[in-house]
């Protein structure tokens, strides 16, 4: 009886879950006005339809299908098909806003996708609205910042200085970006190491950064430095890197040449090797001293037959 009410509970659990899940996602899905508004910072074309169209295949088709078709994934919340009605009276910034930050299943693209090619994205799912009129450049610019940026990256080794220069080209007329933040890294063995805070490109578009003391470099102070632009600027995320010979000259150990938890098996920590060793022995220790018990069952089971046998 007992056993039966675990189970009974157990299941209530989960439909409780089931259901919360449900209510929550199956709420509208709010974007915010100042996303809601914000437009393409380019005229979508036929390159960017194909982009579109080569990203969607790759990350999006498993769930919403063939646009056009229904076809999508029977899946609770739906994910719906991108050329229906209720998808294109969504605005560009209601798209690009869902793109970016996902939810319930839907990933956060903006971990996986750069904000051009979420950008791709809506573009290709608008050219299943034969309708749609998209704004042209100059009325995009006044949500969306502006067109893409290029970024130069210079160093001065007696300063000890990181010049960034950052600009669009239009029409062949080379303008400076101001107020774009611009994100600085250095290049490590497990990702990139912030550096400061993010700083902003002045009325020439240009920004400098003392490089910090005390950075281990390569044999010869060799440092990767990588600058990017937050693409929450309005301008991409343009990214640089550059070799600079600003670190403190370091003689790095391989990463193999010792015991480390990413090392190869016989390398390995020694109290993760017997850890892992004794817990296997226990679990075979365990399956022979179970395999014994049901033996020793067998053989009363048998005994007691055997007894019953011989008294009738």
């Amino acid at each position: 009886m007992k056993r039966i009410m675990s189970y009974t509970r157990f299941v209530l659990l989960i439909s409780l879950i089931h259901y919360f899940t449900i209510s929550l996602f199956s709420e509208e899905w709010t974007v915010p006005t100042d996303q809601s508004d914000k437009t393409a910072p380019f005229l979508f074309t036929a390159e960017s339809v194909q982009k579109g169209a080569d990203l969607f295949m790759k990350n999006c088709q498993s769930c919403h299908g063939n646009p056009g078709k229904a076809n999508y994934a029977n899946m609770d919340p739906s994910p719906g098909d991108p050329a229906s009605e209720k998808f294109q009276k969504l605005t560009d910034g209601d798209m690009f806003y869902k793109i970016t930050n996902g939810r319930g299943t839907m990933p956060q693209f903006k971990m996986i996708l750069s904000e051009e090619d979420r950008w791709d994205l809506v573009s290709y799912i608008r050219s299943f609205h034969t309708g749609y009129i998209q704004p042209e450049p100059e009325v995009a610019t006044m949500t969306s910042s502006g067109d893409r940026a290029t970024m130069t990256l210079l160093y001065d080794s007696l300063a000890k200085m990181v010049t960034i220069s950052v600009y669009t080209v239009k029409n062949d007329v080379k303008s400076p970006v101001k107020g774009a933040e611009v994100l600085f890294f250095i290049k490590r063995y497990f990702g990139n190491l912030p550096v400061g805070e993010g700083a902003r490109t002045n009325e020439e578009g240009i920004i400098s950064y003392p490089f910090p003391e005390g950075i281990v470099g390569d044999s010869i102070g060799q440092v990767a430095l990588i600058a990017q632009l937050n693409e929450s600027s309005g301008y991409g995320n343009a990214k640089k890197t550059i070799m600079v010979p600003l670190g403190v000259p370091t003689e790095w150990v391989s990463l193999t040449a010792d015991r480390a938890m990413w090392n190869i098996n016989f390398k390995a920590p020694v109290w993760l090797i017997l850890s892992y060793s004794l817990t296997v022995l226990g679990v075979f220790i365990t399956l022979i001293y179970i395999a014994l018990q049901i033996r020793k069952i067998f053989l009363i089971g048998t005994d007691y037959d055997d007894e019953q046998s011989e008294k009738s």
